[in-house]
């Protein structure tokens, strides 16, 4: 069987959004398939996309756009008829998405039409979040209507996502189920708690870009007089493009000694080895990888009522929810933490068993078994290896 893999993220190299289905492309590749992948070329390539190729996989690299809406259409026409990625068609067709209309939203009608018409081939759509403010245009609401209503599956990462979706849309999506991501952890039992500490350390990880997680609503509810007088920490960790924003504002909120920026940390359990709480006020999620790593790792979490963050957190049992992403009803969640804080460490392990029950440890093997069960019925057979 021959599965194509199309990632229509084009902002960066890589990102959390493309973690799903390059596990299930491994899957794939064990299990003896054909595998073809669609990317935007990026130099350096990205690991993850080399990781691939290095397992056998088939790679079509896009090139980036122009600026010309007349030579991209010809681009689009050309690369979608002439590319090996498409040649034979696959068998099933994965496209993923890191919002909810990226592939209609950033590629050219000439390639959604012919990947989702003309080629012939079941496709199979996954979304990873859901921007509430993107879909308005009534033109765009109805081809999204017609490429959704032409998937055998569209997966989201979130319940809630699923629900967004259709309100937007105002249509329902029977095809639609959840999938989970995968975690970046070597091992999901709870790590020790850290030892006793006259500050009280608080972890911010996410990916450096205010717009979407919110460390700026964060720095400002933590900015507010009653917390001059308490004894904390926040370590912000990770890497983007707003870390000199947000540095920038840190210090104009007068925080800079309260606030570090730690860089990326590969090793997840060592941040929560150091740290007792998460702090994220993210403005739009499908279901935060650092959310579930946290819990994973033993540890409660604030968290803003976006995305799946509710059907993951229990309000004051396994931690706090801020109703919007707003300094005043983040500044709220943390009050409620605060005042809560010699029960962390229990929340913590009722957050661990919360997600224990809750996440996938094989959603790679998950959304491959799916895409095999929507395969075109004349398909080659494959025994996993």
């Amino acid at each position: 069987m021959k599965v194509g893999f199309f990632s229509a993220m084009l902002g960066d190299p890589w990102g959390g959004s493309e973690e799903l289905w390059a596990a299930a492309a491994h899957e794939a590749l064990q299990a003896g398939h054909q595998i073809a992948v669609s990317v935007p070329e990026w130099r350096p390539r990205a690991a993850g996309v080399q990781r691939l190729v290095d397992a056998g996989a088939a790679l079509w690299e896009r090139r980036q756009q122009p600026r010309s809406k007349t030579l991209r259409l010809w681009l689009d026409r050309l690369s979608a008829r002439a590319r090996p990625f498409l040649q034979p068609p696959p068998d099933v067709l994965c496209i993923s998405q890191g919002s909810t209309y990226d592939f209609l939203l950033t590629h050219h009608r000439a390639l959604v039409q012919h990947l989702t018409h003309e080629v012939g081939c079941p496709y199979v759509i996954v979304c990873q979040h859901n921007d509430d403010t993107i879909l308005s245009h009534p033109g765009l609401r109805q081809r999204a209507v017609d490429f959704f209503e032409r998937a055998v599956v569209v997966a989201f990462v979130a319940e809630h996502n699923r629900c967004e979706a259709e309100r937007q849309l105002a249509r329902r999506l029977p095809a639609a189920v959840v999938l989970r991501n995968p975690v970046n952890l070597v091992s999901t039992d709870p790590v020790e708690w850290p030892a006793p500490a006259v500050i009280t350390r608080m972890a911010s990880v996410a990916r450096l870009e205010a717009l979407h997680k919110g460390q700026d609503v964060l720095l400002e509810a933590l900015a507010q007089p009653q917390w001059t007088q308490r004894a904390w920490e926040l370590r912000i960790y990770g890497t983007g493009r707003d870390e000199d924003y947000l540095r920038s504002l840190s210090a104009m909120l007068q925080l800079e000694k309260r606030v570090r920026f730690m860089g990326q940390v590969p090793d997840l359990r060592a941040v929560w080895a150091d740290n007792e709480i998460l702090l994220l006020a993210s403005r739009h999620e499908g279901t935060p990888l650092a959310l579930v790593e946290a819990m994973l790792c033993g540890r409660t979490a604030v968290v803003t009522d976006v995305g799946g963050n509710l059907e993951w957190i229990d309000e004051g049992a396994t931690g706090f929810i801020a109703e919007a992403p707003t300094a005043r009803s983040v500044g709220a969640a943390l009050e409620r933490a605060w005042a809560a804080r010699a029960q962390w460490a229990t929340m913590g392990r009722a957050a661990w068993s919360a997600a224990q029950a809750r996440f996938d440890s094989t959603p790679g093997r998950t959304l491959l078994r799916l895409l095999e069960t929507v395969r075109r019925p004349d398909a080659a057979e494959q025994s996993p290896a």
